[in-house]
């Protein structure tokens, strides 16, 4: 819980400094108004309305109130609460997968692996897809162990229902019917002759027919309003094979790209190579049982690194499902090098944990860098001097507007337009127009050109070099990560970097402040 505040809509800023989450919250705002159809389909509805159930008790259903900027703080902060509540349930499954593996032991080992990741514990502040989608992933794997020794119905209708709910998160989510149909495969093969061929096929179609239904039940209006539904999930699959500028261009290969994401999501490269080291011993140890959770993962990660997104959150379902194998290795550790490997892990699990706490903490009590930028700005730039942004006032920038929703929101809102010193448009890198206009002052974020100049970007670079000649670094303003966290090979992941932006604010140079140097806002 700590730091599940930060970032919220305030005083200063409409829309929460997590650009995701106002997505998250179309079901919620249209229930308020009676419809039930969020009218947003990038998504299934599950998280939606889960998110929705927590909100409504804030206002209950009838018209929306006038308070929006009330309201969007509220339903942000109920709609986290439920993501935290998701964020425990994984932990629950993790311990429920490994211990049918591995016994107690095993399943207390995969819960703290989970508890502690820092990729899950800074998703599991946001409202978002991600860590519900990793909960409903490790309870279908959990239902495809348990299917190994026990094929009763009841089991059955679970499974189904967990891999429904799993598709209902996300389309992808989907892809866990392979847990428990290899589950069923592996009880065919090694049941005697003659084998329950019937029996397994009989189990094996219920369970799709029940992730099924359970997806339309879950997710309904993704078949009522289809021609929506079918726009949004076009423009996801063709987003997904295509990808973006510059992102693509920045990190070539998606499949190195998510293992340095599977790396900040444990705490480094430490963890990360001792957690495979343990899931190779606990896979040996426990074949074929852990062979629907190794498939998954493995089936996971070559599809979220085949796409052309770079999204390193995709990832998260990989924790639970590296941790549950790797918690089996510590069944009956008896050869030296085995426990060697849980000795180093168990330090670098508990430099991990302090790291993750040290992150929430960093969130809840450090300025953020956003908020040091706009009081910077407030106290240094005259109310009527123009401020030069490289786009519409958004997420990653100081709310220099009250309407910080970029293009995406902000037309829809532009009753609340409240710019705090008038604004000139800087678009597209265009040095043309940073001359010819000059504001006195400069906003830059990482978000908007560390990637474009890490690939290379000549228009950037020129710009960034324009910038560099005719104007002096005036402030950085970031916050320090924690303690030991996150040891990326390569830079962090944007996605995991939303709480820990850098902001550099630059000022027109002078023959009289030429000398200046930059001041660093860090704290």
């Amino acid at each position: 819980m700590l730091g599940i505040t930060w970032g919220l809509p305030g005083p200063t800023h409409l829309f929460s400094y997590q650009p995701d989450e106002y997505f998250s919250l179309q079901a919620a705002l249209n229930l308020l108004n009676g419809d039930p159809n969020p009218h947003f389909f990038n998504y299934p509805s599950l998280y939606l309305y889960l998110a929705a159930a927590p909100c409504l008790f804030h206002f209950g259903l009838g018209g929306i109130r006038p308070e929006l900027p009330d309201i969007l703080r509220a339903f942000t902060l109920d709609a986290r609460l439920m993501t935290v509540l998701l964020a425990l349930v994984t932990v629950g499954a993790a311990y429920g997968a490994a211990a049918r593996l591995g016994g107690r032991r095993a399943g207390l080992l995969a819960a703290a692996i989970v508890a502690v990741a820092p990729g899950h514990v800074l998703y599991s502040h946001f409202a978002a897809v991600d860590v519900p989608l990793a909960c409903f992933v490790t309870l279908a794997a959990w239902a495809g162990i348990v299917l190994l020794d026990d094929q009763r119905w009841k089991v059955v209708i679970l499974a189904g229902l967990a891999c429904g709910a799993s598709a209902a998160t996300k389309y992808n989510g989907a892809l866990v019917l392979v847990a428990p149909l290899i589950a069923l495969a592996i009880w065919l093969w090694r049941s005697p002759k003659p084998r329950p061929w019937r029996a397994a096929l009989l189990r094996g179609a219920a369970i799709v027919l029940i992730a099924a239904v359970a997806f339309a039940v879950l997710s309904p209006y993704v078949f009522l309003d289809w021609p929506k539904a079918s726009h949004d999930i076009a423009f996801e699959m063709r987003h997904m094979r295509e990808g973006e500028y510059p992102a693509k261009a920045a990190d070539p290969c998606g499949w190195w790209f998510h293992l340095r994401a599977l790396d900040c999501s444990l705490g480094g490269r430490v963890p990360l190579v001792a957690l495979v080291a343990l899931c190779a011993v606990g896979v040996r140890r426990t074949w074929p049982q852990s062979l629907p959770v190794v498939l998954l993962a493995l089936l996971w990660f070559a599809i979220v690194g085949s796409t052309g997104v770079r999204y390193a959150r995709y990832g998260l379902p990989l924790v639970p499902l590296l941790a549950v194998p790797a918690a089996v290795a510590a069944r009956g550790a008896t050869s030296t090098w085995t426990r060697l490997g849980l000795v180093l892990y168990t330090v670098a699990g508990a430099c991990v944990a302090v790291s993750s706490f040290t992150l929430s903490g960093s969130m809840a009590f450090q300025t953020e860098p956003r908020d040091q930028a706009l009081a910077l700005l407030q106290a240094r730039v005259p109310a009527d001097t123009p401020v030069g942004v490289l786009r519409t006032v958004w997420f990653d920038m100081p709310p220099l507007d009250f309407n910080n929703g970029g293009d995406a929101l902000g037309n829809g809102y532009a009753s609340f337009r409240r710019p705090v010193r008038p604004l000139v448009a800087i678009p597209n890198f265009d040095t043309e127009t940073l001359r010819a206009k000059s504001p006195e002052w400069v906003v830059e974020t990482d978000f908007q050109t560390a990637e474009w100049l890490r690939a290379g970007n000549p228009t950037a670079s020129a710009f960034h070099s324009v910038l560099e000649d005719d104007y002096s670094l005036e402030a950085v303003c970031r916050r320090r990560l924690g303690w030991v966290i996150f040891d990326p090979y390569g830079p962090l992941p944007h996605d995991f970097s939303y709480p820990f932006t850098t902001i550099r604010v630059w000022h027109l140079e002078s023959s009289e402040d030429t000398s200046r140097m930059p001041t660093n806002h860090a704290r």
